[in-house]
């Protein structure tokens, strides 16, 4: 049956697919082997760029047969090998025979300017001269894509129109005209007065900011917070490859930027509001940059550590020689030895830090450090995966006393913090607190505490939580755990972290979020499973 008496193939799953032109959105040809230029020949178009040369290898050769590849993989309804006089609706076509199009094919959008076309064979094109595609009803050639295992040969005055992905060479008649691209695996040999108009709709890659703002930092505390961009092409999935720059301002002294890999580090060693501009760079396209204001807090910690040793000045203070002296008062000696010590404050901090661990809403972002300080005998107490003996407080956590917490207390502890909670306590975390954790706590977190999150607090993780996650962490998530991600977060997962998944885990991630992914995304799901490198 002719695909174009098959208009209900358009509401196809695979009419959803958005292919990722990467590096090779920007060319308007691409040649494997050698591109040879007739007399007049002319690219046009804000991406009229064209490869010079042998291409093979390069990132817009890769990404050109990375698309070719993946537009392969879509089902298909046959098409006559004669394209000549057809009117063909959207939709994935095939034919095992040679393509010819000898006289008008016409691809109608029916009105869906998004809609997609796909025609392909194994074998070779050809065309006659004076042949045409023509596009109707809102087709666009940005949506148009040809598969062509061998050569592509046009007439004179061709007219073709979307990308033409080519095992072979690709050579044009003379004053052949294109809107598209032409990509071959061999050579490609342009007649005189060939024109190509990369004139797509489909922009290319820029700069999208996916955070706009950066967490407080305190004084004389580790600072970590990274920048995530995405590009336009594929705007949910955060690019890993882009390079930043700070083009006005200045970090905080002791902060410094990777451009390389956008993340900010250090320790912050003067308070303060600092403004910084940031751009980033991705494939040669430098988006808009990007304004951050940064405060840095006094830490609480640099005046408080007094306070720590507060146990030892008080029995100097309150020698024996005070009640002796104030001989009058001679209730205060009962009150002093109710608390068991001669230290009453001593004596009475444990009975108050009690309570705060379950009930600190005033002050959250402060309340860890202040229990930890009022108690020196429960600094002791905890285990600290961090190694930190600052964090006790978050190790001494459990999963009943975790829930009392209110969710701004989330919003103020940060990532160190964080990975110091006692890996039984994280089960406890209820949905609002695991909301008001930004990404860039997760930087830290544990196989372990990990390992604690039940179905129910996974399917709240959003996307940038887990692409914030520690590739160990990332390879310890379990099929369970891939089972219950939400797609919203599961279609948004970097290549990188979709790669650091363990082997037997990844193919637990359900079709309907496998459906939603990119191309990249399906590719790194390949890796992680070992079938690719």
């Amino acid at each position: 049956m002719f695909a174009s008496l098959s208009p209900a193939y358009a509401n196809s799953a695979d009419l959803q697919y958005t292919p990722d032109f990467g590096a090779s959105i920007s060319y308007a040809a691409v040649a494997g082997e050698a591109l040879t230029l007739g007399a007049d020949t002319s690219f046009q178009g804000n991406a009229g760029a064209h490869h010079k040369g042998a291409a093979i290898g390069s990132d817009e050769f890769n990404s050109a047969l990375a698309v070719q590849s993946s537009i392969n993989s879509l089902s298909s309804a046959s098409i006559a090998s004669e394209l000549g006089g057809q009117i063909l609706t959207p939709g994935v076509y095939s034919t095992d025979a040679a393509l010819a199009l000898t006289s008008l094919v016409t691809l109608d959008a029916q009105g869906a300017s998004g809609a997609i076309f796909v025609i392909r064979t194994p074998a070779a094109m050809n065309t006659a001269a004076g042949a045409e595609v023509r596009l109707l009803n809102g087709a666009q050639a940005a949506n148009v894509l040809w598969s062509i295992g061998g050569a592509l040969t046009s007439g004179a005055g061709t007219t073709l129109q979307g990308h033409f992905y080519t095992g072979g060479a690709i050579t044009t008649g003379a004053g052949t005209r294109t809107s598209g691209q032409l990509v071959a695996q061999a050579a490609i040999t342009l007649g005189a007065g060939t024109t190509v108009t990369n004139d797509l709709a489909i922009p290319k890659p820029s700069l999208i900011w996916l955070n706009d703002l950066v967490s407080a930092a305190s004084q004389g505390q580790e600072f970590r917070h990274e920048l995530a961009v995405a590009s336009s092409v594929s705007p949910t999935a955060t690019e890993t490859e882009a390079t930043f720059v700070i083009n006005a301002g200045l970090l905080p002294n002791g902060l410094q930027l990777d451009g390389d890999t956008g993340v900010i580090t250090g320790v912050p060693t003067e308070a303060g509001v600092y403004t910084f501009d940031v751009s980033g760079n991705l494939d040669g396209h430098t988006g808009t940059s990007q304004t951050y204001v940064l405060t840095i807090r006094t830490a609480a910690v640099n005046t408080t550590p007094p306070i720590t040793m507060s146990p030892t000045t008080p029995p100097a203070v309150a020698s024996p020689s005070i009640p002796a002296a104030n001989t009058p008062t001679a209730a205060r000696p009962p009150a002093a030895t109710t608390g068991a010590s001669a230290n009453t404050s001593g004596a009475t901090a444990p009975t108050r830090v009690s309570a705060p661990n379950t009930s600190t809403t005033s002050n959250p972002s402060s309340a860890p450090k202040s229990a930890e300080l009022a108690s020196p005998s429960q600094q002791g107490s905890g285990s600290n995966p961090v190694g930190q003996s600052t964090n006790s407080y978050f190790a001494d956590l459990t999963a009943v006393s975790i829930k009392l917490l209110q969710p701004n207390f989330f919003r103020g502890i940060n990532a160190q913090e964080f990975a110091s909670i006692n890996p039984r306590a994280i089960a406890g975390l209820r949905a609002p607190q695991i909301r008001a954790l930004a990404p860039n706590k997760f930087t830290r977190m544990t196989p372990r505490q990990f390992d604690y999150f039940s179905k129910a607090q996974i399917a709240v993780l959003s996307g940038r939580q887990l692409n914030a996650l520690p590739l160990r962490t990332v390879d310890s998530i379990s099929r369970v755990q891939l089972k219950a991600l939400s797609k919203f977060a599961g279609s948004t997962l970097t290549p990188r972290s979709i790669a650091a998944l363990n082997p037997k885990a990844v193919w637990s991630i359900p079709n309907s979020i496998y459906r939603k992914m990119t191309w990249s995304q399906q590719r790194a799901m390949k890796i992680a499973a070992g079938w690719i490198k």
